[in-house]
């Protein structure tokens, strides 16, 4: 198996890799490399990387969430999001917001 940081510093070099190739890149490697603008996240990679990441990688890479990605994220984070215009939610998702929260979000 080769070295994920290896496999990495290929495509930071600017070659393509081959899907078997990026399946030895790690979470954290594909979501630092797509932070870095070096590759584009396939929707299998996407779900493979934890929450946290992603609302990192909305924050900072403009990347539009998708409904069952919005759903892996705690109230608190997507609120976040939300209020900070990095995100959008679908009316049916502010009922998994307090009260309060949905007062702030529909404030924005």
């Amino acid at each position: 198996m080769p070295d994920p940081n290896l496999v990495a510093m290929r495509v930071i070099e600017g070659q393509v890799l081959s899907e078997e190739e990026r399946s030895f890149l790690t979470p954290t490697l594909l979501a630092q490399l797509a932070i870095g603008g070096h590759l584009q996240l396939t929707d299998n990679e996407r779900q493979i990387i934890p929450a946290a990441l992603l609302a990192n990688l909305a924050l900072c890479c403009d990347l539009q969430l998708t409904r069952a990605e919005r759903d892996r994220l705690p109230e608190n984070l997507l609120a976040q999001l939300v209020i900070g215009g990095k995100t959008n939610v679908e009316y049916e998702e502010l009922s998994r917001f307090s009260i309060a929260v949905q007062a702030i979000i529909a404030q924005v």
